[in-house]
């Protein structure tokens, strides 16, 4: 497996180690200090953006030791003849490749380390054409492009290629052997081939491994925004899959009429990509079509390079999808542009008045819930709640939540789901119908689907509306599901949808059974009763009479709740030991005064988990790392009234005649 890795933050606040942005070219990371960073001892060389205060002093440096690690032959940068520029790597990539191959002895495992230093700075990274905003047949061939994607499927074989190829130049005659690096068929309008080895031996070859790519789904319009580094409205949608009616099944939202997908190639030694895994990645782009059966254009195929692409139905099938062959890549798990840099975003944390924010954000979230405070409260511990690692039986800081209580014919839904794209970069709703159950979408992803226009070939796995990225909200809305009979579909939906609420794990089905993968998508559910999923959270709202119209969160705190959101999401959190103490006293005092008194039991260690995640989310709302006696305190109040609220509802008060289990 690949090595991507999240930056970690001091334990104490310090920003040693912080001015750093993860970048992967294989298998090694470092930091500023030229510290290998739990790297792997194999695999290609990664780089990281230097801050530009560092930049120019750190650039040789940084360099001439990513060359070291990575090979025996260490040119010092100043010994280099030719210093690659911004212009020549974005205009003519393989160009710079070849030349750092052939005149500087550079290793194919070294060439990342020196593309990466060339758009070291962010305003040279920025210069980077992105796919996801323009459209692939604009952008020029074999030129440097972005691609910001979700990794769809990684089930394609490993692709074999020859490492090398003989190639006369048709303006000049000279004849030249070339590096197969970054391309899957030679550049014809340049070279012709004349001659691929037949007899190959092992360091003649090179392997490459195919991932289907697609945008994030579900993120939101800001986001986009912010990743590119500038306004998007109006774009074309980049490189979209409505050519081809049949790749439609592979695109997560069907309804994401700005669909973008690809085939990305990363080489050996790189790491594999893991499903769902978002990434920026930057690659040389290819869009020549292909021979059907070699996998080569056409023209290069008639010149001999039949032996020279990986060919065969992959990459006839997706055909008019560009390839991008990965050079260097990073991972977009923070999801929020501004974390990549921890330092800054500590500084712009602290800068904030998390007091302000947090009132001025439940003032705003409680005009959504029609007055309700309580409701608001803990739409905000929604946000701030993230999925952790697997523990015996659940997986730690889990929250779906149910607001119930909703009437159909209230605006709720339509000003949550605004106000949900408005704070955070990825949201997906779900509106759930019996015709949508039963004919729409399938929610799961699957490689078992068939349908008669593929002819059976194999296209790999099917998408499914849940295969999300991680941090994605998710907005499922059971007010507009009618009673009715589910079919075999709408039961096989229903069954996987709640399975992802109830233990955030969403099931793949693949050739040999099921599989399933362990997600960070947070669920909100709206529903008249208590939703058929019955999450632990059921939270019944109760209307105000004299409740303001909801109108858009401020823009002036708009950056600042993002930011924070976002931040606090992912920090670090303890228990401190005397709070522990404390708090396990208060527990077994409780049980034994149930015992003594003869009453039902009602104070359980389920229970105090509970409250423990809501005590955690609570600290966090007001920008704590540990938990204090207050925030445990309103934390045990806010579930008191929640709790008061819940006993009062029917006990079998569900949205429609419909069973979460399919039965």
């Amino acid at each position: 497996m690949g090595s991507h890795r999240k930056s970690r933050r001091s334990s104490s606040g310090s920003s040693e180690g912080s001015e750093r942005e993860e970048f992967h070219g294989g298998g090694y990371l470092a930091d500023v200090n030229l510290k290998v960073d739990g790297g792997d001892n194999e695999g290609a060389c990664g780089f990281l953006v230097l801050c530009p205060t560092v930049l120019e002093v750190r650039k040789q440096e940084v360099l001439e030791y990513f060359l070291k690690i990575n090979g025996n032959y260490n040119p010092p940068l100043a010994e280099m003849t030719y210093t690659p520029s911004a212009t020549d790597c974005l205009e003519r990539p393989l160009h710079v490749v070849q030349r750092l191959l052939r005149e500087e002895n550079v290793k194919v495992e070294q060439v990342p380390a020196i593309l990466q230093t060339v758009f070291a700075a962010p305003e040279d990274f920025s210069k980077i054409p992105l796919l996801n905003n323009e459209s692939h047949r604009s952008l020029p061939d074999r030129t440097l492009v972005r691609f910001r994607c979700m990794v769809q499927d990684n089930s394609f074989e490993e692709q074999l290629a020859v490492a090398r190829m003989t190639v006369r130049h048709k303006d000049t005659n000279e004849v030249s052997s070339i590096s197969t690096l970054y391309m899957d068929a030679a550049p014809e309008d340049e070279w012709d081939v004349e001659d691929v080895e037949e007899n190959l031996g092992p360091n003649d070859v090179m392997s490459k491994r195919p991932f289907f790519c697609v945008n994030v789904p579900g993120e939101t319009s800001w986001a986009q925004r912010a990743w590119a580094g500038k306004d998007i409205e109006g774009g074309d949608g980049g490189a979209k899959v409505a050519a081809d009616s049949k790749l439609r099944v592979k695109i997560p939202i069907l309804g994401d009429t700005g669909a973008v997908a690809a085939i990305v190639k990363t080489y050996e030694p790189n790491g594999e990509f893991r499903l769902n895994e978002t990434f920026e990645i930057v690659g040389v782009i290819e869009n020549r079509r292909c021979d059907t059966s070699s996998g080569v254009s056409e023209s290069a195929a008639e010149n001999g390079a039949d032996d020279f692409g990986a060919g065969g139905e992959e990459q006839s099938f997706f055909d008019e999808l560009p390839r991008i062959h990965a050079v260097f890549w990073r991972n977009l798990d923070c999801a929020v542009p501004a974390l990549h840099n921890d330092e800054e975003a500590r500084r712009q944390v602290a800068g904030i008045d998390i007091s302000m924010l947090r009132e001025s954000l439940l003032n705003h979230m409680e005009t959504i819930f029609m007055g309700d405070r309580l409701a608001a409260e803990y739409l905000l511990l929604y946000l701030l709640a993230r999925r952790q690692e697997h523990s015996p039986g659940a997986p730690v800081g889990h929250f779906p939540v149910n607001f119930c209580k909703i009437e159909p014919n209230w605006p709720t839904s339509q000003h949550l789901h605004e106000f949900l794209t408005s704070i955070v970069s990825r949201c997906h709703k779900l509106p759930l119908t019996l015709e949508k159950l039963n004919t729409g979408t399938w929610y799961a992803p699957s490689m078992e689907r068939v349908t008669a226009d593929l002819k059976g070939v194999d296209i790999g796995l099917w998408a499914g509306e849940l295969q999300l990225a991680n941090g994605t909200k998710l907005m499922i809305d059971e007010t507009t599901l009618d009673a009715g009979n589910l079919q075999s579909q709408g039961t096989l939906n229903i069954s996987h949808l709640g399975e992802l609420v109830r233990t955030g794990s969403l099931p793949y089905i693949v050739r040999y059974g099921e599989m399933r993968l362990p997600l960070d998508v947070s669920s909100l559910i709206l529903s008249q009763g208590r939703s058929m999923f019955q999450p632990e959270i059921v939270v019944p709202v109760a209307p105000a009479g004299d409740a303001p119209l909801p109108t858009p969160v401020p823009a002036s705190l708009l950056d600042d709740a993002r930011l924070f959101l976002a931040w606090m999401r992912q920090e670090e959190y303890s228990l401190p030991d005397d709070l522990r103490t404390t708090i396990a006293n208060e527990f077994a005092a409780q049980r034994a005064s149930e015992r003594a008194s003869g009453d039902s039991i009602v104070t359980t260690p389920a229970g105090l988990s509970r409250q423990l995640e809501v005590a955690k989310l609570v600290a966090k709302s007001f920008g704590l790392r540990a938990l204090d006696a207050e925030c445990w305190e309103r934390a045990k109040e806010l579930e008191r009234k929640r709790m008061a609220r819940v006993h009062q509802l029917p006990k079998n008060a569900g949205a429609a005649e419909v069973d979460a289990t399919g039965r």
